[in-house]
This record gives C-alpha cells, sequence and structure tokens, in this order.
C-alpha cells in the first residue's frame, strides 16, 4: 500500500518536473522570437 502510494506520488512529481521544464523553455522562446523582428 505504501509503495504503491509512493509510486504514484514519484509520478506526480515527474509530470510537475516536466510540466514546469517545458513551461520554462516556452517562455524562453517567446522571449527569443519577440526579440527578432518579424
Amino acid at each position: 500500500m505504501l509503495l504503491e502510494l509512493f509510486s504514484f506520488m514519484e509520478e506526480l512529481i515527474w509530470c510537475d518536473v516536466n510540466f514546469n521544464a517545458y513551461r520554462i523553455v516556452y517562455v524562453s522562446l517567446q522571449k527569443t522570437t519577440a526579440n527578432f523582428p518579424q
């Protein structure tokens, strides 16, 4: 029971880490494209 809960929380943490990394990349990409003239 405890092991299942732990692996579930580990998956949640990984999803959160991946989402944060994706958001950081997305925001920095938007900043770089905003600096370039279209």
